[in-house]
This record gives structure tokens, C-alpha cells and sequence, in this order.
């Protein structure tokens, strides 16, 4: 992500509760998304409800990433570090 190695970004912080309140908007989204793609497998309708779902998906995912690099901003360097590699095995 550009956004994330922008020197302007370096400066920018969040705080450990906005980054939550975006990560319950992910996981829902993410919920979403398997119920849409459930029902698009089972008899191919409801295409655009999936395209809308992957579509709001991939920005709240987005931007989880970049308030979590906002957040990391917030604590000592080697904090940080250790938080990014909690972060780097997760998958979705």
C-alpha cells in the first residue's frame, strides 16, 4: 500500500479504539461476504449483492491496515515491530 510507505503517513496516529472499531467493521464485512458468496454458490443469484460486499470489503480492509499503521505510530518502535509481525501471519 502506497498510503502506508508515504513519508506524510509516518506522522499520522490513531488511537487503539478507532483501530478496533475498524477491525469489527472488517470481520462483519467479512461475514457478509461469505453469506453473500453462499448464496451466489447455491443458485448464482444475488451477483450484485457479492459485487457490492467485495467491493465494501476491500475498503474497510484497507482501511484496517492503514489505522493499524496509524496505531503502531502511537507506541515505541520495538512495540510497533512486535505488532506488525502479531499481524503479518493473519489470514483472512
Amino acid at each position: 500500500m502506497v498510503q502506508i510507505d508515504d513519508a506524510a503517513h509516518t506522522s499520522c496516529t490513531s488511537s487503539a479504539d478507532y483501530l478496533a472499531l475498524r477491525c469489527q467493521a472488517s470481520l462483519s464485512c467479512l461475514e457478509r461476504l461469505h453469506s453473500a458468496r453462499d448464496v451466489y454458490l447455491a443458485d448464482h443469484t444475488g451477483v450484485s449483492e457479492l459485487v457490492r460486499v467485495v467491493t465494501q470489503c476491500g475498503h474497510l480492509l484497507g482501511d484496517t491496515i492503514v489505522q493499524g499503521s496509524a496505531t503502531a505510530h502511537m507506541v515505541p518502535a520495538e512495540q510497533a515491530d512486535a505488532l506488525s509481525l502479531v499481524a503479518l501471519p493473519l489470514k483472512l
